[in-house]
């Protein structure tokens, strides 16, 4: 009796951890999606995204709008960010209109194998208002953002004068001052959310609450570009590498290790 209650015992086991081992990755997954437009001063544009999405998941990105423009490319999630260069309308920017972009997702069975674990063999584990069923390839992203560009050269000359401003809060070490600026807009874009972060971390540190300090810092997602992008890598380095002061400024740093934007040649961070 004594070996038929083991043998039992031993087969319930190899159950359960079968079943453990079967419900790896099966956990549902909410997307998490949102997209924001830059124009330059010929009326290009760029996309920047932030998302949950798997890292290396392939999507494409869609834009129609006026005179029956359209615009297609492929891109990868990157560290929880989307982006995409400057798109033009053969080499001139777009005309002042009404745009739409939509983003879809390759089939999860064309996905790499990392991503798949995550989403599913058909994209079984995708939930949320951004995901789509597909009979015979499963679920899918499928996210549309309107914008338009009958503004786009005002909003060029809005944001420079925003960020001349924040700029010189910044080089003055003026971090209150960043964040209370910030407060008061509407709807700031992602760099600006980024310094927001950058801000914060200074003002947590010179209160000596460390811990807050460091999530601000490390809100700003791994492998971020925009303004500023050297300023705030410099000090995710410090933290990363050195315990006490840094052995160099952050001049040194951008000679060292970084291609420094005009942008920040005015800084003088030591």
């Amino acid at each position: 009796m004594k070996i038929k209650a083991g043998i039992i015992l031993l087969f319930l086991s190899i159950i359960l951890v079968l079943g453990a081992c079967s419900g790896k990755g099966s956990s549902s997954l909410h997307v998490e999606l949102t997209v924001t437009e830059e124009f330059d001063k010929e009326n290009r544009f760029k996309f920047t995204g932030t998302t949950n999405l798997p890292n290396e998941m392939k999507l494409v990105l869609s834009v129609t709008g006026e005179d029956e423009y359209s615009a297609q490319s492929k891109v990868k999630v990157n560290n929880g960010m989307i982006e995409r260069e400057w798109i033009s309308n053969n080499g001139e920017g777009l005309v002042p209109g009404t745009y739409s972009l939509r983003i879809t997702s390759q089939a999860a069975m064309i996905q790499p194998d990392s991503v798949q674990n995550i989403m599913g063999k058909q994209g079984e584990n995708l939930e949320g208002e951004f995901v789509l069923s597909e009979d015979t390839l499963g679920k899918m992203i499928g996210y549309t953002y309107a914008f338009s560009t009958s503004d786009s050269l005002t909003a060029v000359i809005e944001s420079e004068t925003i960020w001349g401003e924040v700029n010189g809060y910044l080089a003055t070490g003026q971090y209150t001052l960043i964040t209370d600026f910030i407060d008061k807009l509407q709807t700031p874009s992602q760099d600006l959310q980024m310094i927001y972060y950058h801000s914060m971390y200074h003002i947590y540190d010179q209160a000596g609450e460390d811990k807050k300090a460091l999530e601000s810092l490390y809100s700003i997602p791994k492998g971020y570009t925009g303004r500023n992008e050297d300023l705030i890598n410099y000090y995710k380095y410090l933290n990363d590498f050195y315990e006490d002061e840094s052995p160099f400024s952050f001049n040194d740093y951008v000679a060292l290790y970084r291609k420094k934007p005009n942008y920040l040649k005015f800084l003088c961070i030591l």
